[in-house]
């Protein structure tokens, strides 16, 4: 039984000590890491030039960390941006979110009053009809003012650093289209499905100066946020029981509650379609498999006569976004913790400019994680230029 006893703490020592050596119980910086550069009397001062679609060979002769990330330096592939998920001002760099808008309406009379406006909704997800009556909203634009014919009109919402009334330090928002009609028979406004579109677009400026020549140079990357109306707007309807009489402030009965053909809000509504139809919403209103969406009177029609002489109201809202989100660049994964080693990285710059890449080596433990990063600026030329 002794000899037992000191089998296991023989063995649970000799256990203990080979954790303890381990590299990855306390992680440290791969300190040694070293990248050189092939081709080196290409080299002018700190640059390395290359040709447009010539490999760039990086070695690495001192061995290798547990992980090798590589950003080219390209648009989009920075080193500087890699690490986020919010704009930040960086020198030389603009940014704005622009939202574009699509409708058209059908049986346009200009006799008739109505309204039409792009609205922000301060922070609500998934809200309930009586969080959205109940919430602050920012109008941000009048649609369709300067049309009064029932062709289709695309405008623009550009919300950056000096837009009024929002900017974009305004947080997460919800996007509604609100239309009013004091005839909900007619005036309906209508989007087709990629007619609202929410970009974020950042634009990088990589002017330099080399050998007394300034170079002019910027490219903007753009953050999709909503590309259509089906998919990834995630929308939802709500028709108000109440609404104001347009030109009055008399709040009455919604005449008809006639909503746009959509979801129900809190529903995360997906059409079983059968055919070209698609299930009814609570409304009864068949959704529309080929959009455009509309502004749409649910099944009952006993109140059209009712509809003429008070006035409709409709809310279409997304999901929530932020004005200022964005995706965090690009790496290449050079090398993968569970790889032994890697001799050299070979890449190619398709476009002529200048690139500061980045090669990051990065250890890893339980404790946590530990990197070095080399950069090196890399001027891309054609075959002829002259430096």
């Amino acid at each position: 039984m002794k000899t037992n006893i000191k089998i296991l703490l023989f063995a649970f020592t000799t256990f203990m000590l080979g954790s303890c050596e381990d590299d990855r119980a306390l992680v440290v910086a791969p300190d040694n890491f070293k990248v050189e550069v092939e081709g080196f009397v290409k080299l002018i001062s700190d640059t390395i030039v290359v040709n447009v679609n010539e490999n760039v060979t990086l070695k690495f002769p001192d061995g290798c960390p547990d992980e090798i990330l590589f950003y080219s330096g390209e648009s989009g592939k920075e080193y500087r941006f890699g690490q986020r998920g919010f704009y930040k001002t960086e020198d030389g760099t603009t940014f704005e979110s622009k939202i574009t808008v699509t409708t058209a309406v059908n049986t346009f009379d200009n006799a008739l009053a109505k309204e039409y406006a792009l609205v922000a909704i301060g922070g609500l997800k998934n809200p309930t009809a009586e969080e959205l009556v109940k919430a602050t909203k920012t109008e941000l634009m009048k649609l369709r003012a300067t049309s009064t014919v029932a062709t289709s009109l695309t405008e623009n919402f550009v919300i950056n650093s000096a837009s009024t009334p929002l900017d974009l330090n305004v947080g997460d928002i919800n996007i509604a289209l609100v239309a009013k009609s004091a005839d909900a028979t007619k005036n309906l406004l209508s989007i087709p499905a990629a007619g609202l579109v929410v970009n974020n677009t950042e634009t990088r400026n990589y002017g330099y100066s080399k050998n007394g020549v300034s170079v002019t140079n910027s490219k903007s990357v753009a953050y999709a946020q909503i590309t259509n109306i089906l998919g990834s707007a995630a929308w939802a309807q709500h028709a108000p029981t109440k609404t104001t009489a347009l030109g009055t402030a008399t709040e009455v009965d919604n005449a008809l509650g006639y909503t746009w053909n959509t979801g129900e809000i809190g529903v995360n509504y997906k059409p079983e379609v059968t055919g070209t139809a698609a299930t009814p919403n609570k409304n009864g209103v068949a959704l529309a498999v080929n959009y455009p969406v509309s502004v749409t009177a649910p099944l009952d029609v006993t109140k059209v006569v009712e509809a003429g002489v008070a006035p409709s109201e409709a809310w279409l809202i997304s999901r929530s976004i932020n004005p200022a989100a964005v995706i965090p660049d690009a790496n290449t994964i050079v090398k993968r913790v569970d790889q032994s080693s890697m001799k050299y990285y070979q890449y190619t710059y398709k476009e002529r400019g200048v690139y500061k890449a980045s090669i990051v080596g990065v250890n890893v433990g339980t404790n946590g994680t530990a990197k070095v990063v080399h950069e090196f600026v890399i001027l891309v030329k054609n075959t002829g230029d002259n430096l």
